[in-house]
C-alpha cells in the first residue's frame, strides 16, 4: 500500500527548499519500506540544491537516515518488520570484488543510483503524482 510522508524538496536550483507531502509507493521485490525516525540534510544535499553536485530537480533531500522497517517486499531475507536500520546513500551491489571483501564504499556499481534507484525507477511522487528524484 502507498504511504504518505513529509519530505524536503528542491524544485529549482538556488531557490528555497520546501517541506511537502509525498507519496511513497510500496516496496518491490527485494526492497523494504523504512519509516524514518531521523534524517539529516547535510552539505552534500545543499551542494545538490545549487548545482555543484549535478542531480536533477525536483529532488528529495536527505540521505543520512535511520528508522524502522514497516513493510517488506517479496523475497526479502535478513530483515523483519520492526527492525531498526540506517540508510546508506552509496549503492552497494553486494557481489563485486570490493563488496565481497567488505569494502562496499568502493563498489564497482555505485554509479547506478544517481537520483533514482539502481534499476532507474523511483518510488516517490508529489501531490500531483509527478515523480521526485532522490539523493
Amino acid at each position: 500500500m502507498s504511504r504518505k510522508a513529509k519530505a524536503v524538496v528542491c524544485r529549482e536550483l538556488n531557490k528555497p527548499v520546501m517541506v511537502e507531502e509525498v507519496t511513497v509507493e510500496p516496496p518491490r521485490r527485494g526492497e523494504v519500506t523504512v519509516k524514518l525516525g531521523a534524517c539529516g540534510v547535510c552539505h552534500s544535499d545543499l551542494s545538490a540544491t545549487n548545482g555543484t553536485i549535478p542531480m536533477p530537480p525536483p529532488l528529495i533531500l536527505g540521505h543520512e537516515a535511520a528508522g524502522e522497517v514497516v513493510e517488506l517486499g517479496e523475497g526479502v531475507d535478513g530483515f523483519a518488520l520492526g527492525d531498526h536500520v540506517v540508510a546508506s546513500f552509496i549503492y552497494m551491489c553486494g557481489k563485486c570484488r570490493f563488496c565481497s571483501a567488505g569494502r562496499p564504499v568502493l563498489c564497482l556499481e555505485q554509479g547506478k543510483a544517481i537520483s533514482t534507484l539502481p534499476d532507474g525507477t523511483l518510488r516517490t511522487r508529489d501531490a500531483r503524482g509527478d515523480p521526485l528524484n532522490v539523493f
